[in-house]
C-alpha cells in the first residue's frame, strides 16, 4: 500500500507538469483544489478516487475498475499511475494557462484559483470556497492522505 499526503502529491504534480520548483502558493491552491474535487475523504477508491484527488477522467493502462463515479473519474492502481495521469491531463493543450500559472514564481493562490475556475477542468467557482476552507486549517488539509484501494 502506497500513501502520501495531498501536499506532497500536489508538489510532485506541479513539478512534473511544469518542470519547475512549485511556488508555495501554487501548492496551497492545488491542495485546496483536491478538496474542491474529491472532498476530505481519503483517496482510497472507496471514499474518494484512488490516487486521484483532482478527479481526472484520463483512461490509462493503470486504471482500476470500476470508475469512481458516473462522470468517469478514474481509480488508479498506484500512486505513480495517479500522478502520471494527472500530469498527462495537465499537459494537454487546453491546460496551457493552468500549467503556466502553476509554475510562475510569486504567484498568489487566488490567481491560481482564478485560472482553475476558468479552465476546462470543470471545478468552477467551488475552488474559491475550497481555498477559503483550506486557509482555515492548512495543516489538516495538507496532511490528508492520497492512498490505495
Amino acid at each position: 500500500m502506497s500513501v502520501t499526503t495531498r501536499r506532497h502529491w500536489s508538489h510532485r504534480v506541479i513539478h512534473l507538469a511544469t518542470g519547475k520548483v512549485p511556488p508555495p502558493h501554487a501548492v496551497n491552491c492545488v491542495v485546496a483544489w483536491c478538496l474542491a474535487e474529491s472532498g476530505i475523504a481519503p483517496n482510497d477508491g472507496e471514499h474518494g478516487p484512488a490516487y486521484n484527488p483532482l478527479c481526472t477522467t484520463l483512461k490509462t493502462s493503470q486504471v482500476v475498475s470500476p470508475d469512481w463515479n458516473s462522470v468517469g473519474v478514474r481509480n488508479y492502481g498506484t500512486l505513480e499511475a495517479g500522478i502520471d495521469a494527472t500530469v498527462a491531463t495537465l499537459l494537454q493543450d487546453n491546460f496551457h494557462a493552468l500549467r503556466f500559472i502553476l509554475g510562475s514564481p510569486n504567484v498568489s493562490a487566488g490567481a491560481v484559483a482564478d485560472v482553475i475556475a476558468k479552465s476546462q477542468w470543470g471545478t468552477g467557482d467551488v475552488i474559491f470556497r475550497a481555498l477559503d476552507a483550506y486557509r482555515m486549517d492548512k495543516e489538516f488539509y495538507n496532511e490528508l492522505p492520497v492512498g490505495s484501494m
